[in-house]
């Protein structure tokens, strides 16, 4: 199985238990995959960062000190993405 289609399958399972999540969150379902698909976006036109993918998911981890909570997913999707994308 391909990083992208690893990375698409945690997104769904991120997205499923997200559904169940206070609607009163500052981070909403709607903008959590709106990241997602950006992330899933930028990896399939630049395939050559999936093998960065690991180290900038550790990075934004251990800022979190883990998964993120809910409320800071956005957060982490927006830093996730700013790692992969560095040089």
């Amino acid at each position: 199985m391909s990083i992208v289609k690893l990375i698409a399958a945690g997104s769904v399972a991120i997205l499923m238990t997200a559904g169940t999540a206070a609607a009163a969150e500052e981070c909403t379902d709607e903008m959590l995959e709106e990241r997602q698909e950006a992330f899933g976006a930028y990896l399939e036109a630049h395939p050559d960062k999936a093998e960065t993918v690991g180290d900038a998911v550790a990075i934004v981890e251990k800022k979190y000190g883990g998964e993120p909570p809910r409320d800071k997913q956005c957060e982490a999707m927006d830093q996730l993405l700013e790692e992969i994308k560095k040089p």
